[in-house]
């Protein structure tokens, strides 16, 4: 696959991935109806062609094996899309160790360039 067309296809797999987790009628229609539910993002195959949509994904996510799966598909006529589940969003406090380790600002100024620097 080319580089652009590698990115065309990356682009429009990451919008049905991230619309399938955000949306449960697209993911509906992704499941009954994929071929029509991946054109909307671009995600065109020849008329003949089938097209599976594998939701019980079990092992991390690979990108490259994806990409090289698709590629094959234009040899068998037959591409699959792989749809995780909705990743879980952690669900923690913010403690005062953890706020204490992010950086919003300028705390202290070592680079004292020239006298009238206001940093002395």
């Amino acid at each position: 696959m080319e580089a652009k067309e590698r990115a065309s296809f990356v682009s429009g797999y990451t919008k049905v991935l991230t619309t399938s987790w955000q949306d449960a009628a697209y993911r509906k229609e992704l499941i009954e109806n994929p071929k029509e539910a991946i054109k909307r993002f671009g995600l065109d195959t020849p008329a003949n062609a089938r097209v599976k949509i594998i939701t019980d994904v079990v092992s991390d996510p690979n990108l490259e094996a994806q990409v090289a799966i698709w590629d094959s598909g234009k040899q068998t006529g037959s591409y699959e899309l792989f749809v995780p589940p909705t990743p879980e969003a952690a669900d923690f406090e913010l403690n005062d160790e953890i706020l204490a380790q992010v950086d919003g600002g300028i705390a202290c100024c070592s680079c004292c360039c020239c006298p009238c620097c206001s940093c002395t």
